[in-house]
């Protein structure tokens, strides 16, 4: 007869909050065809996303430099994995770096607003990163400055 083993579980990782100046973005985008020789395979796979880089006001394990990827999406998900999330970081050397998923509508207004030079700052809290990586549970922007 075996026992059943008892699963261990990872302890909950602690979430962060940190606020950062937006000093630039810039706008991205590509379109692919995909497909062969037959007609009805074919088809077109296309992606605008918007890149916003700054200085966070508290470092995260020694880092101020920050640089999203934003993208928006017609039904954006909240993640599968430890925490529902809208983005997660990806690198935190030599910048922390990030993938954030927005709305049409949030990621529309987000660019109207950088277009009109009022994008000012942005506030998201976050998994304690561990090997560099971390979800996000939240993300904003705003016009205002951020809080020092």
């Amino acid at each position: 007869m075996t026992t059943a083993k008892k699963k261990t579980l990872r302890p909950r990782r602690e979430i962060l909050a940190r606020e950062g100046a937006i000093e630039d973005w810039d706008l991205s985008l590509y379109a692919m065809a995909q497909g062969g020789k037959v007609i009805e395979d074919r088809g077109r796979e296309e992606q605008i996303y918007m890149r916003v880089r700054g200085t966070l006001t508290e470092a995260v394990n020694g880092v101020l430099a920050f640089d999203f990827q934003i993208t928006g999406s017609i039904s954006p998900t909240t993640g599968r994995a430890e925490i529902p999330c809208v983005g997660s970081i990806i690198g935190m050397k030599p910048k922390l770096q990030a993938g954030i998923e927005l709305s049409l509508r949030q990621f529309d207004t987000l660019l109207s607003i950088a277009r009109a030079g009022r994008l000012k700052s942005c506030h998201f809290s976050f998994q304690t990163p561990r090997y560099g990586s971390a979800l996000i549970a939240s993300a904003s922007f705003s016009t205002s400055p951020p809080e020092e």
